[in-house]
């Protein structure tokens, strides 16, 4: 049986390659700039889905010294885990907080406060604009972009089925139809993926059934 190439276990963070649209946002680039212009403190915004998990996961390695990376979710009270991890917070480490906008303003003004007391720096992700934070990249995906990573997840899915052929791969690419997801999806790449998903399943589902024989 085939797997369906828009699974979470293909297209989670750090699966998908960061795709850079232009020379300012190539994963050195953004690292030098983070770690030259902007000094190690610095915010990575973009709507819910846009690809800031994804390229965290891949610019993180590049940047230098010891790295506290916290996925912050609202049920897991963001603040606490905070607190629970300045054990690991060392002089001139990177403190990396995935989920900025899980935190109140006092709670944001407060991270930002002891990681200056520290004198780390700080990374963070978040859905709009900070105040306390000068922007590194604001994520802003377009229908061209997910075209070219729609067509790289076919093109490294290893099985092949009956669905693999050129209508199929055509239809699952088609520009003005992910436009118009993206568009409803308000730029969230993952839940383009998730309805990709579902189109797959469908199709596989479809191709599975048998023949029905014509009556006499």
């Amino acid at each position: 049986m085939k797997s369906n190439p828009f699974a979470t276990r293909f297209v989670r963070p750090g699966e998908i390659a960061w795709v850079a649209t232009g020379h300012d946002d190539s994963l050195t680039a953004l690292a030098d700039s983070f770690q030259t212009r902007f000094r190690r403190r610095a915010a990575i915004v973009g709507p819910h889905g846009s690809g800031k998990s994804t390229l965290l996961e891949h610019l993180i390695p590049l940047l230098n010294g010891e790295k506290v990376l916290l996925k912050l979710r609202r049920s897991e009270q963001p603040f606490k885990k905070i607190r629970a991890s300045t054990p690991q917070w060392s002089r001139g480490a990177l403190l990396v907080l995935d989920g900025f906008e899980q935190l109140s303003t006092w709670q944001a003004i407060r991270v930002c406060w002891m990681v200056r007391q520290r004198r780390m720096g700080l990374l963070v992700t978040c859905h709009q604009p900070s105040w306390l934070l000068p922007t590194l990249l604001r994520l802003a995906p377009t229908a061209e972009l997910v075209q070219r990573l729609v067509t790289e997840r076919l093109a490294e899915s290893h099985a092949r089925s009956p669905l693999d052929r050129s209508e199929w791969i055509e239809e699952m690419t088609d520009a003005q139809r992910l436009k118009r997801w993206l568009t409803e999806e308000r730029g969230s790449v993952r839940e383009v993926f998730m309805r990709l998903y579902d189109s797959y399943e469908d199709r596989h589902n479809s191709a599975s059934l048998p023949a029905t024989r014509e009556s006499d």
